[in-house]
């Protein structure tokens, strides 16, 4: 099991998007919004990418792709450059990467119909211009949220909590009746993480300032897991913000608790 991490969008947020394809009332920049449910979309799968500006050199380690609709042989390739036509001589290349580990598209029967990939860069880059090309095989392509940063590492330990936060309304009528309204499900996870250094409890307090409880975050428990990467990913809100414990003598230590982003 990999360390877990932890990372966030801002940078990716403040760029200026670019790409080959959008429907009218689908744009990309739909993917800068933390609403996984407000997606870009896009019909020409021969042209299927999306450029980031970020106006100056920029240091990066991971992309998300959230709440997208890609097939087990759907690709993405990341590549960057100090130019503006990272396709021509980029200086970054992570060449093509499966969607899903392995190329396996898990088969999850409660699962909903859109899923999240990461891919994390082998070392930081920096750069200015990122662009990410997909390889699509179904007849549209549309992802909900897209996330270029930098990663925070966790260490997590246990107990670590999860489960669901239903939203579905019951109600009971005047004549005893039950009415019942299905909505949405998202996940809950909850655990605690030491702070081993100075520098880790700063990196931790820095995700606190920035995001609080309005921003989103992308979190993986487990960056090795396989069939179920899908179950230890989740874009999600920090529900509150816990202090860090400084005790007199020991590791200092502080809770997430997470609410899953549908």
């Amino acid at each position: 099991m990999a360390n877990p991490f932890i990372g966030h969008g801002r940078l990716s947020d403040a760029a200026t998007v670019t790409t080959g394809n959008e429907e009218t009332t689908l744009p990309a920049s739909n993917v800068q919004s933390m609403q996984p449910s407000k997606r870009w979309r896009t019909t020409n799968n021969t042209n299927c990418w999306i450029q980031f500006d970020f106006g100056a050199a920029v240091a990066l380690d991971f992309v998300a792709v959230c709440s997208h609709n890609g097939s087990a042989a759907d690709t993405l390739r990341v590549r960057a450059s100090a130019d503006s036509t990272p396709t021509t001589s980029p200086d970054y290349d992570s060449s093509t990467q499966n969607l899903y580990p392995s190329a396996t598209k898990p088969t999850w029967p409660s699962w909903r119909t859109h899923w999240d990939s990461h891919y994390v860069f082998a070392s930081t880059q920096t750069w200015r211009y990122w662009r990410i090309d997909f390889a699509v095989a179904g007849s549209y392509w549309e992802a909900g949220r897209i996330i270029l940063g930098l990663r925070t590492q966790l260490n997590l330990q246990y107990p670590f909590s999860r489960g669901h936060v239903p939203s579905d309304v019951v109600e009971i009528t005047p004549s005893g009746g039950t009415l019942t309204d299905g909505r949405g499900r998202p996940r809950a996870w909850s655990f605690p993480v030491d702070l081993y250094e100075e520098s880790a409890e700063m990196a931790i307090d820095e995700i606190d300032a920035e995001r609080g409880i309005g921003d989103d975050v992308y979190v993986c428990e487990d960056p090795d897991a396989t069939t179920y990467l899908h179950r230890k990913t989740m874009l999600a809100v920090i529900k509150t913000i816990s202090p860090i414990d400084r005790p007199d003598y020991g590791v200092r230590s502080k809770r997430y608790d997470l609410l899953e982003l549908l």
